[in-house]
């Protein structure tokens, strides 16, 4: 912080201070002031500014981290240790245990490259305080804002930042623009150039779905929406829908049923009690696949004779209620997004899918 002295305008005045702050100790923590302050407060451009400084940091007064920002030559040991990596998730509530596995990954390799990690969020990405309703979800100008919030505060003292699938493309760009190397994990589309990506194979996990349903003799068979907004969900149901088409068992397929409250599971049982065949259902969402599972039963549908259920998450929620599921390894999508970042290697991969079976297929 700029000390409250006033100080004549010009660039010896600001170079006396420097010094004289610097003989204090001052910035050995901290950074200094950016040259825009400065040059703000000593009314100068900041580029002059910015040639003071360096001429102080070749004289050995100050150095300078990654990001550019100036530190007291004291600071080096500071300097030294890796900055943490940011990650920048909705709030982890107990039962979201895809971003405890996720988190578990990150710190296994950060750990193990001596890096620290920041975890940040912001309770306006996600309000979700009640899972038996769907979570709403922040739109691109809140999501804007709590990026600018974050690049404020942290963004000159982090290495790099891994983003959750619920981000805009559109943030991933801010990060690229103040210069740190981003990682989004869970998400299958492109993003911004210079970007990573650690992505579930929904592709696999859909075909992979539809062949287990068929091959437990489930005449026809649904979709079932856990929620509207959640780039995941959305891009394995296309996959759903696309891997019965090129199966050639489109027909089978009876549509889309809504899961995502109350009301809609118990309407989605009155339905399956009213289907003559064996019905297959997949819902992508762990949480409201015990939800779905709890309305079947209420009705008196038997699981796995009358229906069969399949979750596509595969998470200890879903392994705990007995319900069968297309697993993805969120530990290793986090291992994987962490390893991209440590190494400096940023790309595109995506994480093949395991069946767990259980009681209710």
């Amino acid at each position: 912080m700029i000390s409250s002295v006033q100080v004549k305008p010009g660039t010896r005045e600001l170079e006396t201070w420097l010094r004289a702050e610097w003989g204090k100790g001052a910035w050995v923590e901290a950074p200094l002031p950016t040259t825009r302050e400065l040059g703000a407060r000593f009314g100068m451009s900041h580029t002059t500014a910015f040639r003071i400084l360096c001429r102080l940091e070749v004289e050995g007064l100050f150095l300078r981290n990654r990001a550019g920002r100036f530190f007291h030559s004291d600071g080096k040991e500071r300097l030294a240790r890796r900055a943490p990596i940011a990650c920048l998730f909705r709030r982890i509530e107990s039962w979201s245990l895809v971003y405890q596995g996720i988190m578990n990954g990150i710190a296994q390799v950060c750990d193990e490259a001596r890096a620290a990690t920041l975890l940040w969020h912001d309770v306006k990405l996600v309000r979700h305080e009640n899972r038996a309703f769907p979570p709403v979800f922040a739109g691109p100008d809140e999501q804007r804002q709590v990026m600018e919030t974050f690049l404020d505060r942290c963004g000159e003292s982090v290495d790099s930042v891994i983003l959750d699938h619920l981000w805009d493309p559109a943030a991933e760009t801010m990060i690229r623009k103040h210069g740190l190397p981003v990682v989004t994990v869970y998400r299958s589309s492109p993003g911004a150039a210079g970007t990573g990506r650690v992505a579930a194979d929904f592709r696999a996990g859909a075909t992979a779905a539809l062949a287990h349903l068929l091959g437990r003799g489930y005449q026809s068979l649904y979709w079932v929406t856990p929620f509207e907004g959640d780039s995941a969900v959305q891009t394995m149901k296309a996959a759903f829908l696309e891997g019965a088409e090129s199966l050639g068992i489109r027909d089978r397929v009876g549509g889309v049923l809504d899961g995502s409250t109350p009301g809609a599971r118990e309407n989605l049982a009155e339905k399956i009690a009213r289907e003559r065949h064996r019905v297959g259902l997949f819902c992508p969402e762990d949480n409201v696949s015990v939800l779905v599972r709890d309305a079947l039963r209420q009705r008196g549908i038997s699981l796995p004779g009358q229906a069969g259920l399949l979750s596509g998450m595969g998470t200890e929620t879903a392994l705990a209620a007995g319900i069968s599921s297309v697993r993805y390894d969120f530990a290793e999508m986090g291992r994987a997004a962490a390893r991209q970042l440590t190494t400096r290697a940023t790309g595109s991969c995506r994480l093949a899918p395991s069946l767990q079976e259980g009681t209710t297929t």
